[in-house]
């Protein structure tokens, strides 16, 4: 009898001490993610790696995401913020880290820096790591490129201590999802150009049968020669919705197509460019 009321009692203790090892949250620790494929599965494994070595040595978190486009942004700076909320990364509660995304649509790269990770990569830290390695990037050296990201990371983070950085209430951040890409049409230069030569085409037929068989004074006459063969819906533009609010966020929730964060818009330090 005094077995088995043990038995229960110590279960329901190593339930519990299951549950307090176990973390409520853990932080993103897909530190590579190539969606073009330019780097072998031995290369993503390589860098996943190192990250991992760092985000366990140095807490912080160093991404690299290569994309084919920046999901409908005019602005990767704005897409590499967007990701680094959606997918929760950095390390910690302060949400520590970079992240360096490399979008083979426009050739756009884009480098943004969050929380307490802003005392080691600068603004002048970033642009010296940039300037190491655009060249690579820029030849197609993808494995140099990034692997140099990812050595430069780890000479600034030497000087690194993580620590949680205090923000204002009013500071709070509200992402609103992507837009849908741009609709592409036909360039508006050839188009125009296009339409003049038919036009033209159009006239001086009219007037080489007009010498034979005399003007004519009815429209439908014209009108007749002329055939509508495409339309075309042209967008030249598109908005992006960032919104800040005053209310404290709530935790990963959801509302108006938005996702509330605890994330602030002065958090991020991002920069971007073509190579």
């Amino acid at each position: 009898m005094e077995l088995k009321k043990l038995i229960p009692g110590t279960m329901a203790a190593a339930a519990l001490c299951f549950s307090l090892a176990v973390p409520v949250s853990a932080d993103n620790t897909e530190f590579v993610r190539d969606e073009y494929g330019l780097l072998s599965n031995q290369e993503v494994q390589e860098l996943e790696n190192y990250g991992q070595q760092l985000f366990d040595e140095k807490q912080c978190g160093v991404y690299l995401r290569v994309t084919k486009d920046i999901g409908g942004y005019s602005d990767a700076s704005d897409f590499a913020e967007y990701l680094y909320v959606v997918e929760e990364l950095g390390y910690g509660d302060d949400h520590a880290g970079i992240l360096f995304v490399v979008s083979m649509g426009e050739r756009d790269y884009a480098v943004t820096v969050y929380g307490s990770a802003y005392d080691v990569f600068t603004d002048r830290a970033v642009s010296g790591m940039i300037d190491d390695i655009l060249d690579d990037l820029s030849r197609g050296n993808w494995y140099d490129a990034f692997e140099t990201y990812y050595g430069d990371s780890e000479r600034l983070l030497r000087n690194y201590t993580y620590h949680e950085t205090e923000y204002d209430n009013n500071d709070d951040l509200i992402i609103i999802d992507p837009p849908a890409p741009e609709k592409r049409g036909a360039n508006p230069i050839i188009l125009a150009i296009g339409s003049l030569m038919s036009s033209l085409m159009v006239c001086l037929g009219l007037r080489f049968r007009n010498k034979t068989t005399g003007e004519r004074y009815s429209a439908h006459e014209y009108m007749s020669q002329i055939t509508m063969t495409n339309r075309l819906d042209l967008f030249t533009h598109h908005t992006v919705s960032r919104v800040r609010v005053s209310s404290p966020p709530s935790s990963h929730s959801g509302g108006g197509g938005g996702i509330t964060t605890s994330y602030h818009s002065s958090g991020f330090h991002s920069t971007s460019g073509k190579f």
